[in-house]
């Protein structure tokens, strides 16, 4: 059974952050969202599945490495996940949802990171060098079928994090301390946040989560309304969305569980039981079909 800390977020006045603090909440109902991926490190380190309504875990991928980034990502149609072992194996991989069927899409230039699916889930963007042996980090696309690897960004800037729209219109991504965008082609690059980590995009892409100073913050997709959600209790360093947009995940900087939260930061609970362990980087399945 999954252990929950449940939590209750204070009422605030209007404009005002709500701060998380103690007993109250529930998890999500049996709907249209899937399984949970996410990574652990260190004991073992590896991909686990985790069901957010029994809490069940599954290991479904374990790196020889335990610094290896794995970076999981859910295909749109909830079959296949897309990750980077690293060094053991470079470049972007997918597997099905139980580690079967394990393959390498790309080998790309030595240090492939954050891979995320386009709609159609035809194509990969993901984090990549520059080129072999560098260490500026550009942001590369890719066929499914290892076809078409395509350079998207040319700075001379460390870049990373890569979102794929869910409209398809566009990607965002991480630049130093801020987020850009770009179309899914690569022209009309543009910086759309400034101090803001870890951008994810809201199902309909109307929205963009991201972290400021710890804390969950969303903004419109153009970048304007920006405003918190919630203040933490721990430093958050990445934040995701439930595919109906109901809950954001949130991952600690530190050692800590995975914490669910409504997007409205009016509740929130720890999903995962293992504060002794990183657990990081979610991704929620839209299950088959839905």
């Amino acid at each position: 059974m999954l252990v929950v800390a449940l939590a209750i977020a204070s009422v605030a006045a209007p404009g005002a952050v709500a701060a998380v603090r103690a007993p109250a909440g529930g998890i999500p109902p049996n709907g249209p969202d899937g399984l949970i991926v996410f990574t652990r490190c260190c004991t073992p380190t590896g991909i686990y599945t985790l069901s957010p309504i029994t809490g069940a875990e599954r290991l479904v991928f374990t790196p020889k490495a335990s610094d290896a980034p794995l970076d999981p990502a859910w295909s749109p149609n909830g079959r296949l996940i897309a990750y980077t072992p690293g060094a053991e194996a470079p470049g972007v991989w997918t597997m099905n949802a139980k580690g079967g069927n394990r393959h390498r899409v790309v080998r790309g230039m030595g240090d492939a990171v954050g891979a995320d699916w386009s709609e159609t889930g035809t194509k990969l963007v993901y984090g990549d060098l520059a080129q072999p042996h560098g260490k500026q980090h550009d942001i590369w696309v890719v066929r499914t079928n290892g076809t078409g690897l395509t350079r998207l960004t040319k700075t001379s800037a460390d870049e990373g994090g890569p979102r794929w729209a869910p409209d398809d219109s566009a990607i965002i991504y991480q630049r130093g301390r801020t987020v850009w965008t770009m179309r899914t082609n690569g022209t009309g690059q543009h910086r759309l946040i400034a101090n803001a980590s870890a951008a994810t995009w809201s199902p309909g892409a109307t929205h963009i989560a991201f972290i400021r100073n710890g804390d969950p913050w969303v903004a419109n997709r153009n970048g304007s309304g920006a405003h918190p959600i919630a203040h933490t209790a721990e430093q958050d360093a990445g934040v995701t969305w439930s595919p109906d947009g109901s809950w954001l995940l949130l991952t600690p900087v530190d050692r800590g569980d995975i914490v669910i939260m409504r997007s409205d930061g009016s509740t929130s609970q720890a999903l995962t039981s293992q504060p002794d362990l990183f657990n990081s980087w979610p991704d929620w399945q839209r299950k088959p079909g839905s």
